[in-house]
């Protein structure tokens, strides 16, 4: 549950980018599914509708001067693609769900897990920021009765300038679920402690540049009893971030992960556009490295894949890596279409795919943010189709 929130936020909330939350979707590790009615296309951008609180002539649809902000100097709410003066959101539709809370600047202040089902008080992340506006820490609370219990304290300092630093989450690419604090500018140490009642366990990241304009990460575990301070278990490890004159990471290469990164290239605002990455799994140790290519919308809003390519490996059912997937947007830059190959073959034009998932009805309030769509899909394990309406309530400012 922890890393599911910090992923979250992360996102600035989870990239909705997609349209069903802020986050970017791994092939490899969403189960998603196709159109219950495969006749049917997504819907026309033309016929968004707008929310119950606007008017089709009412929503401003004019780019925010954040638009042309470089993507990794966003705040949360920005990198989480919502217009306006948001507060606060969550969506409706389960009975748990998540609700992401901002500052008038813009920093995500709080995320709280919310069960209507229980009475208890829900558990949250609270975060703290210094005069630059930069997030120095994080603490997670869950509640034993009514006495809040703080079980893990993230905290960060930033002594590397204005440089870009490639962070822990960068490894895993831009489908990972923290994509979004995949580089954090001007970070040098990142120190995770997981409270616990008889000690607490520590990960600590460091971040250096060398004279070659490299960078070196290094992570230190270990664990430390209530009232000592030896540090126990000690075990460490470290790998270089390849950069190139953009200022920027571009590579990866280290037996001490089982990912490597090939090679990533940018759009203007700093956003992802190519990201090549070889990944070894448990489910391809006897075939080898597994190569991914994302190739990432051109989007000024949401940080989201457009096409997905397995360049070498098998596709898997068991793992959720297709061959191959197209996305489709709307104007606005919410997914209408999905389409995922299965097969051996790699993508060409006019590719029948194995699946199709759509989205249609969207509904907007006066800012131009989501707040109703419907979602079409079909099982990847069982072919059960479905269909879920999404809704989403934005308190502004």
């Amino acid at each position: 549950m922890k890393k599911i929130l910090s992923s979250i936020i992360l996102a600035g909330l989870v990239m909705a980018c997609t349209g069903v939350n802020p986050e970017i979707k791994d092939p490899s590790r969403d189960p998603v599914g196709s159109s219950d009615d495969p006749s049917q296309s997504p819907s026309d951008p033309s016929k968004d509708e707008p929310g119950p609180e606007s008017s089709a002539d009412a929503i401003d649809w004019s780019d925010p001067d954040w638009y042309s902000v470089n993507y990794w100097e966003r705040t949360d709410r920005q990198k989480a693609g919502l217009r306006g003066p948001v507060k606060k959101w969550h969506e409706t539709q389960y009975s748990t769900y998540t609700e992401y809370e901002y500052d008038e600047a813009g920093h995500l202040i709080k995320s709280t897990n919310v069960n209507m089902e229980s009475d208890g008080i829900p558990e949250h992340w609270d975060y703290t920021y210094d005069a630059q506006g930069r997030l120095v820490k994080k603490e997670y609370f869950w509640y034993d009765g009514q006495e809040p219990y703080c079980m893990e304290t993230v905290e960060y300092e930033y002594e590397n300038g204005d440089r870009f630093v490639a962070t822990h989450d960068f490894v895993f690419g831009p489908g990972n679920a923290d994509a979004s604090l995949a580089i954090v500018k001007g970070l040098s140490l990142c120190h995770q402690t997981d409270h616990q009642p008889l000690g607490d366990y520590h990960k600590v990241f460091t971040y250096s540049f060398g004279g070659d304009g490299n960078l070196q990460v290094t992570e230190e575990d270990y664990y430390i009893e209530v009232g000592s301070e030896e540090k126990m278990n000690p075990s460490s490890y470290s790998y270089t971030v390849g950069y190139q004159a953009d200022g920027y990471p571009h590579t990866i290469d280290s037996d001490k992960l089982r990912f490597s990164i090939r090679e990533v290239s940018y759009y203007d605002n700093g956003m992802f556009k190519d990201f090549k990455y070889g990944e070894q799994n448990s489910y391809n140790y006897e075939t080898g490295i597994d190569v991914h290519l994302y190739h990432m919308k051109d989007d000024p809003r949401y940080l989201q894949m457009e096409t997905f390519d397995l360049l070498e490996g098998d596709p898997s059912f068991i793992s959720l890596t297709p061959r191959w997937t197209r996305m489709k947007f709307n104007e606005h830059g919410e997914p209408v279409l999905r389409q995922d190959g299965y097969d051996k073959a790699p993508w060409s034009e006019g590719a029948t795919p194995s699946y199709e998932d759509s989205w249609e009805n969207y509904k907007y309030d006066k800012y131009g943010n989501w707040v109703e769509y419907t979602y079409h899909f079909v099982g990847r394990y069982d072919g059960n189709q479905g269909a879920t309406h999404f809704e989403r309530e934005i308190t502004y400012f």
